[in-house]
């Protein structure tokens, strides 16, 4: 898979490189400040096209309510071109600082 794009609020590191067929990429990480982080990837094989969406979002606590502050993950993918997109996995273990992990699939 060839990386076309990478459009993130925060810098990428490391950034997405060419993932050989049947292997996984490096984990890479974005810090978009204290309320959310976004990233969006772009793997093309041949004809076929994946865009993996990866974002948090912080709802700040509400004292009047007593609702503590909570982060809101997401991991979506987009295909074109015949491809098979999806959303492997998600690890939340972390959500209390906004970081999570999600492992993807193209075929």
């Amino acid at each position: 898979m060839t990386v076309s794009r990478v459009n993130t609020c925060g810098n990428f590191q490391p950034a997405p490189v060419m993932v050989p067929a049947g292997t996984t990429s490096a984990v890479s990480s974005t810090d978009c400040g204290a309320t959310a982080s976004a990233a969006h990837v772009t793997y093309y094989m041949g004809s076929k096209g994946c865009v993996f969406h990866i974002s948090t979002i912080y709802t700040i606590p509400n004292p009047l309510l007593g609702t503590p502050g909570y982060w809101t993950p997401k991991a979506s993918a987009d295909s074109s071109g015949g491809a098979t997109c999806k959303v492997v996995s998600q690890d939340l273990s972390k959500i209390g600082t906004g970081a999570f992990k999600a492992v993807f699939s193209m075929k």
